[in-house]
């Protein structure tokens, strides 16, 4: 019978989830891993609401047992991976984002944010693989296409920072920041008119609606 009640309380929490009533939405999901402590379903969703009213060490716990529950699941490593960022805590945000990699070896959103969080731990050939593969496995995403080109450019590799440049605009051609990362291209190469008039066009698009940051 106590399954029957850990559906109901997961159901409830969805409901409540999508009409944006969180700490009711919050509440449901304790009842649902009381009923049912194994449930990862539960602790997926406890742990997601948590991240949403900004209580992180909750989330992170929450993360943590919903994917020690289902290790192969690729989405509760990679929400683990989004609370471990949230919180600043970088190498356990790796961590979690090469399970999820492990677990999905194409999503390519799971590997633009393993790159971001390589990025910013100064791993810049680890991350420019990981955003590498992020293109190939989702090529119509604009913004892995410009975090691969930041990669070159930290790497002095202009030509082929360019190039991945160009593919984002392809994809968006209002990306403001493709148009910055364009501009310290061509500032590296000694084209100080080119770099400004990519500058001028990304300041242009950062005072519209369409703006996006990277």
């Amino acid at each position: 019978m106590w399954w029957i009640m850990t559906a109901y309380y997961i159901e409830r929490a969805r409901r409540q989830f999508a009409a944006r009533d969180f700490p009711a939405a919050l509440d449901s999901c304790r009842q649902a891993v009381a009923q049912e402590p194994a449930s990862a379903e539960g602790w997926f969703l406890k742990a997601t609401l948590e991240m949403a009213l900004g209580r992180h060490d909750e989330a992170a716990a929450s993360a943590a047992r919903a994917a020690e529950l289902a290790p192969a699941d690729a989405k509760t490593w990679y929400l683990l991976g989004n609370v471990q960022s949230d919180r600043g805590a970088r190498e356990a945000a790796r961590d979690a984002y090469r399970r999820a990699v492990e677990a999905a070896p194409a999503w390519g959103m799971a590997l633009n944010r393993l790159g971001t969080v390589l990025f910013e731990l100064g791993d810049i050939a680890g991350a420019e693989a990981a955003f590498a593969r992020a293109v190939e496995g989702d090529p119509g995403h604009a913004r892995s296409w410009n975090n691969l080109a930041h990669a070159r450019i930290e790497q002095g590799r202009w030509n082929e920072a360019e190039e991945a440049l160009k593919r984002a605009l392809d994809l968006q051609p209002d990306y403001d920041v493709a148009f910055s990362n364009l501009a310290r291209v061509e500032r590296s190469r000694g084209n100080a008119a080119r770099a400004a008039e990519y500058q001028a066009v990304a300041e242009r698009l950062r005072q519209l609606p369409s703006g996006r940051d990277s």
